[in-house]
């Protein structure tokens, strides 16, 4: 009699996500050049207002992912905020006992007159 085994997969699927950062944005336009990880051919995006939504952003975009993976996209834009500023260095706080005379605050030294 032969022994029958069976295995099951179950794949996870992690996606992959990509960071794009537009430093300064003016009042122009830019675009994204994507490489074809296969061919090494170029293709762009259209045209991307550089304070774009997130919607204008993936219309941009879009058919690139369509035509290579088919594929939709999810794009959030995650607001970027100037940072805080650095907060000012305190003030060196003066040194303990400045200005009292060493061995002097608690009446010992010279001018003791008990035992003479």
């Amino acid at each position: 009699m032969k022994e029958v085994q069976y295995i099951e997969v179950e794949p996870e699927q992690k996606y992959e996500k990509t960071r794009i950062k537009v430093e300064s944005p003016d009042d122009g336009e830019y675009r994204l050049q994507f490489q074809d990880p296969v061919k090494f051919k170029y293709s762009f995006s259209d045209p991307i207002k550089a304070k774009a939504s997130a919607g204008q952003f993936k219309n941009a975009v879009k058919q690139y992912y369509r035509q290579k993976f088919g594929s939709d996209i999810t794009v959030t834009r995650v607001p970027i905020y100037p940072p805080a500023p650095e907060p000012e260095p305190e003030p060196e706080a003066p040194a303990e006992n400045e200005g009292e005379g060493e061995g002097q605050a608690n009446g010992e030294g010279e001018g003791n007159q008990e035992g003479e």
